[in-house]
C-alpha cells in the first residue's frame, strides 16, 4: 500500500505521563536485528512513492489540488484485558476523524502557529476510513475486538499475533492495521516502518491516547498520537532526527536539539539555529502535547 503514498505529510502535517513517549526509534533498533533496512533504501522507497503519486494525476482517487486523493481502509483491532480498556465505536470514530482532519488540514490556518511556519503548513491529500469489507469479502465495521489474557503489551509486537495473545494482522497490502490495548509503562505508541515485515506492518496505540473522546488521558486527547505514529508508518523521521540538533530530512524543517515536551507558544528560540522562527514544536512528529500542534 505504502508503495503508492507520497511523503508529503511533513510539516505540521507530524495512565498517561506527563509527556509524549514514543517508541518508534527503539522499535526501529529491534527490527533492524531481525531485517536489516539502511537508511538510504528507505530514502530511495521514498524518493520513488514520491515520484510515482506525481505521476499518477487521478489513478488513485479524486484528484485535489493537482495530487489525487489517496483513502486509505483501515482496520482497528481493539484488545481489552478489563472492561475499562474496551473503547466504544464512538471513540474509533473520532480517531478516524482526527486523522483526516489533521492530514487534510481541515482547521485551515490555525490561529496559534507562528506566522514564520503558516506558509508551508500543507493538506497531504491521505484520507483514512474505516474498511467496509473484510479480507473475505464479508461486510465490516472495521473494528475488531478481542478479550486477551495479556495485561500490559510492551514493544515485541505479542499485540499482532492471535496466538500469543493477540490478533493477527489484515492484509497490509489493502489496510492499515491499528491496534489498541494497554502499552507497558509510559509508551503511548510505535509505528513499523517502511519496507519492514508485513506480519508487523501497521501502528499500535495506547487505549488512553486514542481518539478524542471516550477512555482518554490529557493531554493526548485529541487524536496526535496517532497522527504521530502513522506519520512514522509513512516513512517521517522524529523532527530532531533522534539526535541532537538533528532534523526529519525534510528542507523546510529546521534543525532541532531534542524534542518538545509540554505546551509551548510563540516563538521558542533554538539551539541549533539563528533563524528567528525558532523551533517548529507544532509539528505533528515532535512530541509536544496534543492541543499545541497543528
Amino acid at each position: 500500500m505504502r508503495g503508492i503514498l507520497l511523503f508529503l505529510f511533513t510539516t505540521l502535517t507530524a495512565g498517561v505521563s506527563a509527556q509524549r513517549n514514543c517508541l518508534s526509534r527503539e522499535y526501529y533498533s529491534i527490527l533492524q536485528s531481525h531485517s536489516p533496512i539502511s537508511s538510504e533504501q528507505l530514502e530511495v522507497f521514498i524518493t520513488n512513492a514520491i515520484t510515482t503519486r506525481e505521476q499518477a494525476g487521478t489513478a488513485f482517487g479524486e484528484s485535489a489540488g493537482g495530487l489525487a486523493v489517496i483513502r486509505i481502509p483501515v482496520v482497528v483491532h481493539v484488545l481489552y484485558n478489563s472492561a475499562s480498556e474496551e473503547i466504544s465505536d464512538e471513540q474509533v470514530n473520532s480517531q478516524i476523524k482526527a486523522l483526516n482532519h489533521d492530514f487534510r488540514k481541515l482547521a485551515g490556518d490555525p490561529t496559534g502557529l507562528p506566522q514564520a511556519f503558516r506558509n508551508i503548513a500543507a493538506d497531504s491529500y491521505i484520507e483514512f476510513s474505516l474498511a467496509l469489507v473484510d479480507p473475505q469479502g464479508y461486510a465490516t465495521t472495521g473494528i475488531v475486538r478481542k478479550k486477551t489474557n495479556i495485561k500490559v503489551f510492551g514493544i515485541d509486537d505479542r499485540i499482532k499475533q492471535s496466538a500469543i495473545g493477540g490478533d493477527d494482522p489484515w492484509d497490509p497490502d489493502q489496510y492499515l492495521n491499528i491496534w489498541v490495548g494497554n502499552t507497558a509503562g509510559a509508551y503511548l505508541g510505535y509505528a513499523s516502518v517502511v519496507g519492514g515485515p508485513k506480519k508487523l506492518d501497521g501502528v499500535v496505540i495506547r487505549y488512553n491516547a486514542f481518539g478524542t473522546t471516550g477512555k482518554l488521558a490529557a493531554p493526548y486527547d485529541k487524536g496526535r498520537t496517532a497522527v504521530h505514529e502513522i506519520g512514522h508508518w509513512l516513512g517521517l523521521y522524529h523532527i530532531w532526527g533522534d539526535r541532537f540538533c538533528g532534523d526529519d530530512r525534510v528542507e523546510d524543517t529546521p534543525p532541532q536539539q531534542a524534542p518538545t515536551n509540554g505546551c509551548p507558544t510563540g516563538n521558542v528560540a533554538s539551539l541549533c539555529t539563528n533563524d528567528p522562527a525558532g523551533k517548529m514544536y507544532m509539528n505533528f512528529m515532535d512530541l509536544t502535547d496534543d492541543a499545541c500542534t497543528s
